[in-house]
């Protein structure tokens, strides 16, 4: 059994409190206690995939996609390995990106989107995972060498000539921080970034457990957040909104528009009570 991360219970207000105060994290939020698992990882082990035939997976649904698709950015597609993943993972293909976000706020944001309150007398539990980014950093340059992993933060050399050698042989086990030179629309409103494990043949955590220090609450956590009532889950997402943080702002176009009409459900009912547009 893999040890777990380090976790610790908060309310909400104490989750706020503390994220402000995090300078140099990252975060991931999620509606399930679930572990840290990319969709690749996900959906083979939901076919029963080898975990040594992910790989080569991996290479054909890259080639078959860069074969089809017909975006103005083809070109970005073809010659940058890391922009085609990200723009894979944005369509909803399997990919060994994990979402990350540097706002706790957009975190919070999908880590309640799916809550539901419980009818018995149970708490509610929304989890959100907090990455040290320096540490992240430092423990991949002792898995692989300093060299390529600086590589990915020069601009220059932030291309397939690095990426490549890096992540696609599958040699080593780390993860680490990574964004592709050129961003696209939705990870920019996300304020996102990806955590990349090096090998695929091994699952995300096994990768993560590679790195030292790996299991202290100094350089990666979970925090399962305590929701106690509807009352409470409205308060959040009116912060939320008053936040400009929804799936209209998150997901522009008419489907993150009418996602959102979901999550203002409670500011509906304030609207009826108040009948808004309806005269007095």
């Amino acid at each position: 059994m893999i040890e777990e991360i380090f976790q610790e219970e908060k309310t909400w207000e104490e989750f706020f409190k503390e994220t402000e105060e995090k300078d140099g994290w990252v975060f991931r939020g999620q509606p399930d206690d679930d572990p840290l698992t990319t969709s690749l990882e996900r959906d083979s082990n939901d076919y029963r995939i080898p975990l040594l035939d992910r790989p080569n997976i991996e290479d054909y649904m890259i080639r078959d996609f860069r074969r089809r698709y017909e975006g103005n950015d083809r070109n970005l597609v073809i010659d940058d390995t890391l922009y085609c993943l990200s723009l894979m993972r944005h369509h909803g293909a399997p990919t060994r990106l994990l979402d990350w976000t540097y706002s706790p706020y957009v975190a919070a944001f999908f880590a309640v989107e799916k809550i539901k309150i419980n009818t018995a007398k149970e708490d509610n539990f929304a989890i959100v995972y907090c990455l040290r980014r320096d540490w992240c950093k430092e423990m991949a340059k002792k898995n692989v060498t300093k060299r390529i992993v600086q590589m990915r933060y020069t601009d220059k050399t932030n291309t397939d000539k690095s990426f490549c050698p890096l992540y696609m042989k599958n040699k080593y086990n780390f993860v680490l921080l990574d964004n592709p030179m050129s961003i696209h629309k939705r990870l920019f409103l996300h304020k996102g970034t990806f955590l990349i494990p090096g090998n695929i043949r091994i699952s995300t955590m096994n990768n993560i457990k590679s790195m030292g220090n790996w299991n202290t609450k100094e350089n990666i956590k979970k925090i399962k957040i305590r929701i106690n009532d509807k009352e409470e889950l409205e308060k959040i997402y009116s912060r939320l909104r008053l936040m400009n943080i929804s799936n209209e702002s998150l997901f522009p176009g008419l489907d993150g528009f009418s996602r959102s009409l979901k999550q203002n459900m409670f500011y509906y009912i304030a609207l009826s009570k108040n009948r808004a547009g309806k005269g007095n």
